[in-house]
């Protein structure tokens, strides 16, 4: 289906920033529906940062390494995309359980991971502390706008 020059689901103009469209895509979840160029970018930055950081500090190899690098990428992008109007938006048009899943998930998963994984560490503590900006930033779509 056309609209214009561009089909549904490409990029669209929001005031002077591109966006991409992902109104039926599973990226939709993590990024909202219509996420800035900006806001992925800066995403997936803070998360490879926060990844490398880990890969770096964390007192562990191998597989355990990979995960808990996962999760500190899980973590940073997260936290930014969280404080997205566009992740923010899609959020807030669901049900109040699954938002409650989403926390109790990041509330009780991640720790136990991360602590199984990195121990405790400086690493953890700087993982723990932007978990809990990811969880806050997040309970803001809680209320409706």
């Amino acid at each position: 289906m056309e609209s214009g020059n561009r089909r549904v689901g490409e990029e669209i103009e929001l005031g002077k920033v591109a966006s991409v469209r992902l109104d039926r895509s599973p990226a939709r979840w993590l990024l909202g529906t219509s996420p800035t160029r900006a806001t992925v970018s800066l995403a997936a930055s803070m998360g490879g940062l926060l990844a490398a950081v880990a890969g770096i500090t964390a007192p562990i190899e191998g597989l355990s390494l990979f995960i808990a690098m996962a999760f500190s990428f899980d973590l940073a992008a997260g936290l930014i995309s969280n404080l997205s109007q566009s992740t923010q938006g899609f959020w807030r048009s669901q049900s109040f359980s699954l938002k409650v899943a989403y926390v109790i998930v990041h509330l009780t998963l991640y720790p136990f991971v991360l602590i199984t994984l990195v121990g405790v560490s400086v690493t953890l503590w700087i993982l723990l502390v932007i978990l809990t900006a990811k969880i806050f930033a997040f309970i803001s779509t809680f209320r409706k706008r």
